[in-house]
């Protein structure tokens, strides 16, 4: 084949064509991020914690890019332990897990431990088993202006209490789109849609025997 590649001292001869290939480097699991109010610029990588130490004397973070966990092993996008900070994740950005259904596990943004008065707001939380949880411990979260979809199982799933949900688009999950399961919980102008089980459940009790154990106002 003339394409091939000719030894220029055998004539008559050609050796056969050689495939070239051309690598795909698996985007890397990490984003840029602005802190305030320093405005430091920092990256964060899938599954890290972002604790005091991280924030120092800042407590706002700011993606700059998208955190895309696809490749990056069984691990949750956003890990929060700090208290009274906030993780703004840009109008624009992702945190993404696995393309693959198979392949998403993990959480999209977990708040850690004791994380009490953390506002997550603005962004898309997209591919992961749960997109946004808590491990009960904290109080007061919330979280805003929202887009939480295409995860495998329930899309946000809150244990503390006293969490505000208000304008989030919630749409896609494999299971319910908002679970409430701690107290006195607030949702407010919140869309569901597509969603494999109901949009909203509420599963708290009334711990402080007021008769209520959330308002929804959607």
């Amino acid at each position: 084949a003339e394409d091939g590649i000719r030894d220029y001292k055998v004539t008559g001869v050609q050796t056969c064509a050689l495939p070239i290939c051309i690598p795909i480097n698996p985007v890397p699991p990490v984003a840029q991020v602005a802190m305030q109010p320093s405005g430091d610029f920092k990256e964060i990588r899938c599954g890290q914690e972002l604790n005091g130490a991280f924030f120092g004397d800042d407590d706002e973070v700011e993606l700059q890019s998208d955190l895309n966990c696809q490749d990056a092993g069984k691990v949750n996008g956003i890990v929060v332990s700090a208290s009274k900070v906030t993780i703004n994740l840009g109008k624009d950005f992702r945190v993404s897990g696995p393309a693959k259904v198979a392949d998403r596990t993990g959480v999209g943004i977990l708040l850690k431990g004791g994380a009490r008065g953390v506002l997550v707001r603005r962004g898309i939380v997209q591919r992961f088993a749960t997109g946004i949880t808590d491990t009960g411990a904290g109080a007061g979260n919330a979280f805003e202006q929202l887009t939480v979809r295409s995860n495998t199982g329930d899309g946000l799933r809150l244990n503390a209490e006293g969490v505000r949900v208000d304008s989030l688009s919630i749409k896609a999950n494999g299971g319910y789109g908002l679970r409430l399961l701690g107290n006195l919980g607030k949702v407010i102008a919140c869309s569901t849609e597509l969603n494999g089980l109901d949009g909203f459940r509420i599963d708290g009790t009334d711990a402080v025997l007021d008769g209520k154990i959330g308002r929804a106002h959607v």
